[in-house]
């Protein structure tokens, strides 16, 4: 019950901060184990209240019988102007369709059909007591001779009428499938089952008409529109031939244009052309190298290379030649060189040398003749190719206009084509229109009563009665946070030490009548029992809670005393009646039954409630003594049992007032002598808030104990208290938790009452 740390006091101005600290996960749920143990009760009422009350209402609760039909509904819509989408844009409509469907069926339309169709307006079965507004039910509930609710209107009973409908209808599709579950309830089975059919009948009613005046719709509007579109489709078909003849485009077999296939025939002659021109360059570029060579090896050259006019004559030549040549050189050596055959021989090989010579020019005549042609062929070749390319480019750029137009004519014609076939579907649609949807299982009388809505609506009974029992719980809660209820919270709130936990002492647990007698010569100065007799636990009952609590008080000054002397205690609470005087009187029990000597001093001039108990009789006190007329062996009474020293207080009437008394040197000399005379002096002071009596005793007070009371004390009015009087704040040796309630401080602070406190009773 001790803290180490009571060095840390109120400021004057404030309180000082506190320090952070972040609960474990074992404080945070022993807080809420102990919440729950504090409230369980408030908890429970509620949630039984509720569990009460939701039986009630389950019994009570008229029966529900809920008719079922399931439609097959179809995605497929007339979308006559829409075009088609790709795949998952249709998967994505699907499912929007059907919801459509869905929300459908809800609408006030078929609603409103459905109600005069069966006439529920004025339908006993369905209206009941429907239509009766909530007050008006109520009042006539309670006085049906004095309330009399007017007859509602036409539009305000279909109003009515159309809500409950509302309330009453409930469409879901089922799963992912095309098909739509209806579900009405009513107290009746046979008009549960008629009106979910009606429902069903009307919604593939209003489909099949809706289809018949959209097909009749989009039919009117198509009839009016193809003609514009066949005469648009015309122009630009004729556009399109005129932009053709004008450019001169015309086109192959194969959907080429003319100018294309001219172009490649003429590239590929003049390619050939070129080809030609080469070749005809390198024969003449041969011949012209022959001047200054041997015509002969001239000629052998030109024959394996030449492919120019009568290659074979110079060949012929040539092997004429030599065949003289060989036999020149044969007959020679036998003839002689002037013989007449070697001359012949001479004479014909010069005559072939210079025919040899002659056709060597021909050719090259021919060969440059040759060439000059193939000039002339690939020049022409080139200018009808330039000439071509520069009608292809035109052509090209006029294709450019030509595709833009071709385009939106094939356009023209695919929305023409579109329009004339959704024209005739719709005249489909108008001559034999189908309803998207049929009954796959009809609704019937035979129907059980549907008990699931009863039954949710009992169990929100309990819930909401364990939520408001959690909710006053909390409440409780936040409310307990503003008085003192724990060590903690003193220490937390206040930065002062928990130096006792007093408990609660019951009227019949508080003394022995049976202790000891006053001793004889001790009757006239003898404390009295009184309305005091908790004081004496600690003599009566030294193991009890209440002298454990007490003995911790006195460890914490004999704690203190180790540093600096504390002879004088003084005793003191925020408001009154908080047990200051009987924690004073206990303290000076405790002392004295351990031996040393001590004197209780009544310091409360305002209220001396401890000398009206313990010494009624008195007539003389503290005042009296400081003001020299009476001795301090005058008016000093004892404990029979302890031999505890009191000095009794006696109220005057007049000045001096209590504070001029309590700081006066008089009375200050007159604790001197009690310092000499007792070990410790416990002194019962008046409360803090309201007077200034206690700021007038820090002259005689060596430590104050600051007495709270369990779960009553504000903690805003102790901090005040203590922001009021900082001289005292800064010399409080720590606070005492009295009259606490052991059961409920254990949902508190465990620890502090599972070893001790429940071995005694006391």
């Amino acid at each position: 019950m001790l803290d180490a740390k009571r060095g840390a006091y109120l400021l004057p101005s404030e309180p000082a901060p506190i320090a952070a600290h972040e609960p474990s996960v074992a404080e945070t749920i022993a807080r809420c184990l102990g919440i729950v143990r504090r409230q369980i009760f408030v908890v429970l009422a509620f949630a039984l209240l509720g569990v009460a009350l939701g039986g009630i209402s389950f019994l009570r609760a008229p029966p529900k019988y809920t008719a079922a039909v399931t439609l097959l509904a179809e995605t497929r819509k007339i979308e006559l102007i829409q075009q088609p989408t790709i795949s998952e844009e249709a998967s994505i409509q699907s499912i929007g369709a059907m919801e459509t469907q869905v929300e459908l069926l809800r609408s006030d339309e078929v609603a409103l059909r459905v109600i005069r169709k069966l006439n529920l307006s004025h339908d006993p079965r369905f209206i009941g007591e429907e239509s009766r507004s909530a007050l008006g039910s109520l009042l006539y509930k309670l006085a049906p001779g004095y309330f009399v609710e007017s007859a509602p209107s036409e539009e305000e009973r279909q109003s009515l009428v159309l809500d409950q409908f509302d309330k009453s209808l409930n469409v879901t599709r089922i799963g992912v499938t095309y098909a739509i579950e209806i579900d009405f309830e009513s107290r009746y089975p046979d008009l549960a089952a008629e009106v979910a059919n009606t429902v069903a009948d009307v919604y593939i009613e209003l489909q099949r008409t809706t289809e018949y005046d959209a097909a009749r719709r989009a039919n009117d509007w198509l009839e009016e529109r193809i003609p514009e579109l066949r005469a648009k489709s015309e122009d630009a078909h004729k556009a399109v031939v005129e932009y053709k003849n004008e450019y001169n485009i015309v086109e192959t077999a194969n959907g080429r244009l003319i100018d294309d296939q001219r172009l490649a025939d003429i590239n590929d002659k003049l390619n050939a052309a070129h080809d030609e021109t080469f070749r005809a360059k390198a024969r003449l570029d041969q011949f012209s190298a022959t001047r200054g060579t041997d015509v002969l090896a001239v000629g052998t050259g030109l024959s394996a290379g030449s492919a120019a006019t009568a290659p074979d004559l110079l060949d012929k030549l040539r092997s004429q030649y030599f065949d003289i040549v060989s036999k020149e050189a044969e007959s020679s050596p036998k003839l002689g060189l002037n013989n007449p055959e070697i001359i012949s021989l001479r004479n014909q090989k010069a005559q072939l040398r210079s025919e040899i010579t002659d056709e060597i020019q021909r050719l090259k005549d021919v060969s440059e003749s040759e060439y000059t042609a193939a000039q002339l062929r690939e020049s022409a070749l080139r200018n009808e190719f330039d000439a071509a390319a520069t009608q292809y480019h035109k052509t090209n750029e006029a294709q450019v206009k030509l595709r833009e137009l071709e385009a939106s004519a094939q356009a023209h014609q695919d929305l023409y084509n579109t329009f004339i076939t959704r024209y005739n579907a719709s005249l489909q649609q108008i001559a034999s229109p189908i309803a998207g949807a049929s009954v796959i299982t009809p609704a019937t009388s035979l129907t059980k009563r549907d008990y699931k809505k009863t039954f949710k609506t009992a169990a929100l009974f309990p819930v909401f009665g364990l939520a408001l029992g959690l909710g006053i719980a909390l409440l409780r809660e936040v409310l307990d946070g503003r008085v003192f209820l724990t060590s903690k919270s003193i220490q937390s709130r206040l930065r002062i030490a928990c130096i006792g936990l007093l408990p609660r002492v019951h009227d019949r647990k508080r003394i022995k009548w049976w202790a000891k007698k006053p001793q004889s010569g001790d009757t006239t100065r003898t404390l009295t029992r009184g309305d005091r007799g908790v004081s004496w636990t600690v003599v009566d009952y030294p193991l009890s809670r209440f002298s454990e609590g007490v003995r911790s008080i006195k460890m914490a000054i004999d704690l203190e005393n180790r540093s600096r002397s504390i002879k004088v205690i003084g005793l003191t609470s925020a408001t009154p009646n908080e047990g200051k005087s009987t924690v004073s009187l206990a303290l000076g029990q405790l002392i004295a039954h351990n031996g040393a000597s001590v004197i209780v001093v009544d310091c409360d001039l305002r209220n001396p409630s401890l000398t009206r108990s313990v010494a009624p009789k008195a007539g003389r006190g503290v005042v009296e003594l400081a003001s020299g007329s009476v001795s301090l062996a005058n008016v000093v009474w004892r404990d029979a049992s302890t031999q505890m020293a009191f000095l009794p207080a006696i109220p005057t009437a007049g000045p001096p007032d209590p504070p001029s008394i309590l700081s006066s040197v008089e009375l200050k000399r007159v604790f001197d002598v009690l310092r000499e005379q007792y070990d410790f002096i416990v002194v019962d002071l008046s409360p803090l808030a309201g007077v200034i009596d206690v700021c007038a005793t820090t002259e005689l007070i060596d430590a104050y104990v600051l007495v709270i009371e369990w779960g009553r004390t504000n903690v805003d009015v102790v901090q005040h208290a203590l922001r009021a009087a900082p001289n005292v704040s800064e010399s409080i040796l720590g606070a005492v938790l009295n009259k606490a309630d052991i059961k409920s401080l254990a949902t508190y602070d465990p620890y502090l009452t599972g070893y001790y406190f429940h071995k005694s009773e006391h």
